[in-house]
């Protein structure tokens, strides 16, 4: 498996709402980019916003397991998009780590 820290917030304080989806949305596109997802015309940065959109919506009612389903769902358009495979989102923890699976060759 492969992981990755958030950059964002401080390990000491809890984010939440929109702190937390930022947080997770940049986690997932950092590793996203480190392990050979492409991008295409888009920014990690902008990826992370995006992902952080469609996570912040299901914080507070959905379990950890629908919130992946969410995020690889973004990441299967953007993988259509390129054309390229990409690494899927495994397990986010609560310490920052986004755990993800390599790239299908």
């Amino acid at each position: 498996m492969l992981t990755k820290r958030s950059q964002g917030e401080s390990e000491t304080e809890a984010p939440t709402g929109a702190g937390q989806a930022l947080m997770m949305g940049e986690a997932v596109a950092g590793a996203f980019v480190e392990n050979g997802g492409e991008l295409g015309k888009l920014c990690r940065e902008t990826l992370a916003r995006d992902l952080a959109d469609v996570v912040q919506p299901l914080l507070s009612t959905c379990t950890n397991a629908e919130w992946i389903e969410a995020i690889n769902a973004r990441l299967d358009l953007l993988e259509r998009d390129t054309g390229k495979p990409g690494p899927r989102l495994v397990r986010f923890e609560a310490n920052g780590v986004a755990e993800m699976t390599a790239p299908a060759r």
